[in-house]
């Protein structure tokens, strides 16, 4: 039987230990560059699944450990409880109303501060934030210290809770202001809910309460200031009136006692009933002026304190047309007055005719002219607050509304000052009437106008000052409180669920992102796709001898077999129907096969560095050629560092050196194995210059005549990709081996290799992955499973069984 009938005979097809698919097309033209058939633009998935699945354990180990320190984190972490209370904020209506005030004051003070008539949400939220209630807080808690378990409010301390020192009130005004948020429950509602966060739940429920409080009660006190002015002037002028009519009606009786006069003509009563009903008027409106200059001060002050200086701005738009235009119309209004004083019957007519007409056409048209130059006032405020700058918000609607109230208290005050003004000439010309009587009647009149006016001024005086103080103290604030604050059980922050969670995504992103950036930077053989990826054929793949050699030889790095001693990487030797051993039978098959054309005699196997077991495959290559039955001579032409005659425990001279320079035959070098069918040819002795020696024609004449001899001749070479001894008998050998050694070899050195081999025009058969590790690799096509079930298979695969 011929040594290829011997080889054909043997069945190599059971498992996968080669490239796994057949030589494609494969002709031995020296193609070095990668495949380009996919494109590489195009994403992967099944790749970007399988390099993930083949990291599970490092992406499983990034997340539990980011998701434990998450949780010491969220465990190590102060916590913070959350208190909420709620408060309707509502105007407590306006009582000068339902008490039946008929004189205008009722609404004259609601249109004036602004109470009464309701509040907006939003002024009323600017006012729960503001500098004044927060430090009134603070004050309160610094007071207190304390909270009722005995311990002091966390927010007192310098550092809570290393140091208790007690901070200034302004810091602690500050933190309060920072931990609590008040924001409206519904757009349709007048609830406010008022958050307070704080490291103690006690203080976070105190605090909502203690704020809800302090509103309320600053509240009330400004809406009871706000009518502070009118109820002192209403008391001072009643005081004053009172004795002025005790002194008139003394001088009057006393006048009527002396003088036997006892009336006046009833043009002079006429009189005095009308200066009378005008000082009621005037006093009527130097109480309004009152309230109405007190109001502006408030208002300004209100508008200083966003930013100085602001109210001045805003109010000096009121001009000397709208002075002449309120004055005007007070005169008009005093014309009227007149004309239903001396004409009783016109008040009763439902359309107004002649003079009445005519007045009211005026005052009407005044009035409409002053409403109108109001609305340009207070658009052209609106337009101002713009160049403010970012006055957004809450802040920039409270502002508006301040602003639009004050320019409008500003024209009332002009209106009132104006009708005191058209009063005062009203009666100065009224008095003059009273030179022209006799003189007892002059004193009689007087004196009667006097009690007149007076006893009509205490009247409207006592009524009003009565009215005014009774609506003083039912003022009360406008927050009512709805829910207290509670005390909260469980903490708001820190939320361990969504740290654990965070740490849980967090340890996946750093996973998943340090997978993919070392898989970026990455250029190790570290699969076989990446192998494959070049246009060379995949030979074999020659699995780890690791276990191999632990199993059966302890560990060991030789082993006596018939009284030598050889390497225990000879597994095609040691046990030549392992896998391992398969896997080079594999190599043979698709060198031998895959070129059927092709006169192979020489194959040489190199490397592109040291260690990536090119000696190993030149040996077992050349064990299972011979047991397939050819003759095979194995040449050690690494000269600088032989490894041969060690695996094969044969001696070192004389060899290549000896036959190329000392005369030595052949013959004599050879050595035989423990296979018939091979023999080595070691290196000899160290040559001064292996270059030289490897390059010379006594050396390419040696391998000629192993050619006529054997039926293979197989080359262990320097690694190529950086020794350059073997470059002229490479370009002379029919085939050549670049081994890459599994998770070792980068692709920068296989590519620099192919590159040097193109270089020199060798005939490359293909390549071959070394140390493989199914354990470790990182395909996605042939991964880890498929590897293992198929060494699996063919240890279980019996061959004796089955006869």
């Amino acid at each position: 039987m011929s040594p290829d009938e011997k080889h054909s005979n043997k069945n190599y097809n059971n498992g996968y230990f080669g490239n796994g698919h057949p030589l494609n097309g494969y002709r031995g033209e020296p193609n070095r560059g990668r495949s380009e058939a996919q494109d590489p633009d195009e994403i992967d998935l099944k790749r970007l699944f399988y390099t993930l699945w083949n990291n599970k354990w490092i992406i499983i180990a990034s997340v539990v450990l980011c998701s434990v320190l998450a949780g010491v984190v969220a465990y190590s972490v102060t916590p913070i409880y959350r208190s909420e209370g709620s408060m309707l904020i509502k105007d407590s209506g306006n009582k000068l109303s339902s008490m039946g005030g008929d004189n205008g004051l009722a609404s004259m003070l609601s249109s004036t501060y602004g109470i009464g008539m309701g509040s907006t949400i939003a002024n009323e939220l600017q006012i729960l934030q503001s500098r004044n209630l927060s430090m009134e807080m603070a004050d309160s808690m610094m007071q207190l210290q304390v909270m009722r378990n005995g311990r002091q409010f966390p927010v007192l301390f310098t550092e809570y809770p290393d140091d208790s020192t007690m901070v200034e009130q302004d810091v602690i005004a500050k933190r309060l202001r920072d931990s609590f948020s008040f924001s409206r429950s519904d757009r349709e509602a007048d609830l406010v809910t008022v958050a307070f966060e704080s490291p103690s739940p006690l203080e976070a429920a105190f605090a909502v309460n203690l704020s809800m409080d302090i509103y309320s009660d600053l509240s009330t006190r400004q809406n009871r200031l706000a009518a502070n002015a009118a109820v002192e002037f209403l008391e001072n002028e009643r005081t004053r009136i009172e004795d002025r009519l005790n002194t008139v009606e003394q001088r009057l009786r006393e006048f009527m006692n002396r003088e036997q006069l006892v009336q006046v003509d009833a043009q002079t009563e006429k009189l005095i009933e009308r200066m009378a009903e005008m000082e009621s008027r005037r006093q009527e409106a130097r109480v309004k002026l009152v309230a109405v200059t007190s109001a502006i001060e408030q208002y300004e002050e209100r508008l200083n304190s966003i930013k100085p200086g602001l109210a001045g701005q805003y109010a000096d738009a009121i001009g000397p047309n709208m002075t002449r235009l309120q004055y005007q119309l007070a005169e008009l209004e005093i014309e009227k007055m007149q004309l239903l004083a001396n004409n009783p019957g016109l008040q009763n007519q439902e359309t107004p005719t002649g003079k009445l007409a005519e007045l009211n056409d005026k005052i009407t048209f005044y009035r409409d002219r002053i409403e109108e130059l109001t609305g340009n006032l207070v658009e052209q405020s609106d337009q101002y607050l713009g160049f403010l700058g970012s006055a957004d918000g809450n802040v920039a609607e409270t502002i508006t509304e301040l602003n639009r109230k004050l320019i409008e208290l500003k024209i009332e005050q002009q209106q009132y000052q104006s009708q005191v003004e058209v009063l005062d000439e009203q009666l100065a010309e009224q008095r003059a009437f009273f030179d022209n009587l006799p003189d007892n009647m002059i004193e009689l009149a007087r004196l009667k106008r006097d009690v007149t006016i007076n006893e009509e001024l205490y009247l409207t005086v006592s009524k009003q000052f009565a009215e005014m103080s009774l609506w003083e103290q039912t003022q009360f604030g406008l927050g009512r409180p709805v829910d207290d604050g509670f005390i909260p059980e469980d903490p708001v922050q820190p939320n361990k669920k969504l740290y654990v969670l965070v740490g849980f995504i967090l340890g996946g992103i750093l996973s998943v992102g340090y997978i993919f950036v070392r898989e970026a930077f990455n250029t190790k053989i570290d699969s076989i796709e990446k192998l494959k990826e070049y246009e060379l054929p995949l030979l074999s793949v020659i699995p780890s001898f690791d276990k191999f050699v632990e199993e059966h030889h302890d560990g060991k790095d030789t082993v006596t077999l018939n009284g030598q001693e050889v390497s225990t990487s000879l597994v095609s030797l040691l046990m030549s129907d392992s896998a391992e051993a398969e896997s080079f039978r594999r190599l043979q098959s698709n060198i031998i096969f895959a070129n059927p054309d092709k006169d192979l005699k020489t194959i040489l196997v190199t490397s592109s560095r040291q260690g990536e077991g090119k000696t190993t495959v030149a040996s077992n290559l050349a064990i299972v050629m011979a047991e397939a039955g050819y003759k095979v001579a194995m040449v050690d032409a690494d000269l600088r560092r032989p490894r041969i005659h060690k695996q094969f425990g044969l001696n070192w001279s004389p060899g290549v050196f000896d036959v190329v320079f000392e005369g030595a035959t052949v013959q004599e070098a050879l050595k035989p194995t423990l296979l018939d069918n091979l023999h080595v040819l070691p290196a000899g002795q160290e040559p001064p210059n292996a270059a030289a020696l490897t390059q010379s024609s006594a050396f390419m004449g040696m391998i000629d005549e192993l050619k006529e001899t054997f039926d293979y001749v197989i080359i262990d070479t320097p690694p190529f990709g950086i020794i350059t001894d073997a470059s002229a008998l490479i370009r002379k050998t029919d085939g050549v081996i670049a081994v890459a050694r599994f998770n070792q070899t980068n692709e920068p050195e296989l590519e620099h290799l192919l590159e040097n081999l193109d270089q020199v025009h060798a005939h490359v058969l293909g390549t071959v992955l070394t140390d493989f590790n199914y354990k470790q690799t990182r395909d996605y096509r042939y991964n880890f499973y498929y590897h293992r079930d198929m060494y699996e298979d063919y240890a279980k695969y019996d061959y004796k069984g089955t006869r």
